[in-house]
């Protein structure tokens, strides 16, 4: 793995969809021995039950391991394409870069393509995280402002809480969260 892997990607509806279309189904235990044996030395059945729940994102090379052990395509797995397609995509789309590829230790005898992964073209789905200046009272009567913040802190958690939300939309709407809830400690 990398020294350092900035980017992180929400997969737990795809991992586990794509773990029960599997033939022979590949329970979460199967999953981490073939991917220690891919060179994931750390990747436990723990490990891949806390990406399936949501409680961690995966790195670049999980999601390029994953999709090589699953056969299905690293851009499909990390949301950027509707329905699962073989993990050898087309030269030139997605992930399959091969002409800017990092390759990733202990991968090749997976049989994972070598890829770099992009931000998914599927962002714009999700609701744009308002702006700060949705938290100035202006005019209103402090009950009035009080229930504003706490309806906006209340979409802020459902944001918080939805699988498949990339990082960098999660940390906006944490952020976002984190304000309110200063300003109404606040009031």
């Amino acid at each position: 793995m990398p020294e350092t892997e900035p980017r992180r990607w929400r997969i737990a509806k795809a991992l586990k969809q794509a773990r029960a279309q599997k033939q022979p189904r590949l329970s979460q235990a199967d999953l981490a021995e073939h991917l220690a044996a891919a060179g994931l030395r750390y990747f436990t059945e723990r490990h891949a039950s806390r990406l399936e729940l949501g409680y961690l994102d995966a790195t670049t090379s999980e999601v390029r391991a994953i999709a090589g052990v699953l056969a299905v395509s690293p851009d499909w797995l990390c949301g950027a394409l509707l329905t699962p397609v073989p993990s050898t995509p087309p030269l030139g789309s997605g992930l399959a870069r091969a002409s800017q590829s990092q390759t990733t230790p202990g991968l090749a005898s997976a049989g994972a393509a070598t890829a770099t992964l992009t931000m998914p073209a599927v962002e714009s789905r999700w609701p744009a995280c308002p702006s700060t200046g949705v938290l100035e009272k202006g005019d209103e009567t402090p009950d009035a402002y009080r229930l504003r913040l706490s309806e906006l802190r209340t979409q802020a958690n459902r944001m918080l809480h939805t699988s498949g939300l990339p990082a960098a939309h999660w940390r906006q709407w944490r952020d976002l969260e984190r304000q309110i809830g200063e300003r109404l400690r606040g009031l």
